[in-house]
């Protein structure tokens, strides 16, 4: 199941969007200036896909609306600060209550989440999800600058835990070798001894077989999942590399992501600038975090990023989709992250312009 438009009437009072997702490119950029509702549209879709339906009592708007394939759409009206959800399909409309309903969302609806996954990746992307608390001591920017170290590390950290599964599950142990060796011979011996006797041990014979065969089904799994693992890995610091300028990105079982400088000098994840760090935990999240067949809503990749990064976004992001296999709804106001993906771009202003490059660039 995939997500195929959505749509809103009277955001904030004012403004009809509607937005048709891209199937083909699998990208989709919402572009319009500050005010818009960008952030807010992706907050509306990841609040009604992850059951948060705050937004939708705090935000003026008549209707949202999330057209599905297979000829179905899920729809939130506000009427004073009563919300009603429906669904609507072939069959009819099932509808719900979530403002007085408190026995959480209705089989329907919680058959629908399952289908479609909903991530949303905020423009505080650099912070975790360990609070900060203020410390009349410390300032602002060195308080910023704290939290985006806590973030980095933590994906160094999990890059680590990555590459020391993969390595643990890349072979059998020496003990399952030694149990599949024995379990070969006493099935030559049987085999042999059977041969003799002219009266073969059928049923003994086969659930050696199986037993074999399940272990072998276990190193197959393990070899694909390993090889799964080691193609995000090297797409992470392909792209990483690729972008960092004098330095050397590559990983290590036990510190996870390792960079070096010029003089070979290790640098701290933390110490990476603004732009790298964001880099870091935007292709790290996309690559590991979110699952298959996911929706994901990236709110301004542009930040902290170069023009020239902001001009190769689109292509490190269809990298990925081909990679992991997700769509992806993108918000910004850079017209160097549009580039010249125009045909894949939602002007929030006036759907319906005719973008030229003048136009882009006034945007």
């Amino acid at each position: 199941m995939r997500i195929t438009k959505i749509s809103v009437k009277k955001l904030f009072g004012v403004f009809d969007h509607e937005i048709p997702l891209n199937q083909d490119s699998r990208i989709t950029i919402i572009h319009g200036p500050n005010g818009f509702g960008k952030t807010i549209l992706l907050t509306m879709l990841s609040g009604l896909f992850n059951s948060n339906y705050r937004v939708f009592r705090e935000v003026p708007f008549e209707e949202f609306r999330v057209y599905l394939d297979h000829h179905e759409y899920l729809t939130v009206r506000r009427e004073s600060d009563n919300l009603e959800l429906s669904l609507t399909n072939v069959t009819g409309t099932q509808t719900l209550n979530p403002s007085v309903s408190n026995h959480g969302d209705d089989d329907w609806l919680q058959q629908i989440k399952r289908s479609i996954n909903v991530e949303l990746i905020k423009t505080q992307r650099l912070q975790t999800e360990v609070a900060i608390e203020a410390d009349s001591v410390l300032d602002d920017n060195f308080a910023d600058s704290h939290s985006r170290g806590l973030a980095v590390e933590e994906y160094s950290a999990k890059a680590a835990r990555i590459v020391h599964k993969a390595h643990g599950e890349s072979k059998l142990s020496a003990s399952q070798f030694r149990e599949i060796d024995e379990i070969i011979d006493d099935l030559e011996s049987l085999v042999q001894s059977e041969k003799a006797t002219g009266n073969p041990s059928v049923a003994e014979i086969q659930e050696k077989f199986e037993f074999v065969r399940s272990m072998l089904d276990t190193v197959n799994r393990r070899t694909n999942s390993v090889e799964e693992t080691h193609k995000r890995l090297t797409t992470l610091v392909q792209l990483l590399n690729g972008h960092f300028s004098y330095k050397t990105v590559f990983t290590d079982a036990k510190s996870g992501l390792v960079i070096l400088g010029q003089d070979g000098n290790l640098i701290p994840v933390s110490k990476l600038s603004s732009g790298e760090q964001h880099q870091l935990v935007l292709f790290s999240k996309l690559l590991f975090d979110v699952p298959k067949k996911s929706v994901v809503l990236i709110d301004e990749p542009e930040l902290s990023l170069h023009v020239t990064w902001q001009h190769e976004f689109l292509a490190d992001l269809k990298r990925i989709i081909e990679l992991r296999d997700f769509d992806v709804l993108v918000a910004t106001h850079s017209p160097h992250i549009v580039h010249d993906k125009l045909d894949w771009m939602i002007d929030l202003h006036n759907p319906e312009a005719d973008f030229s490059d003048a136009v882009v660039e006034y945007a």
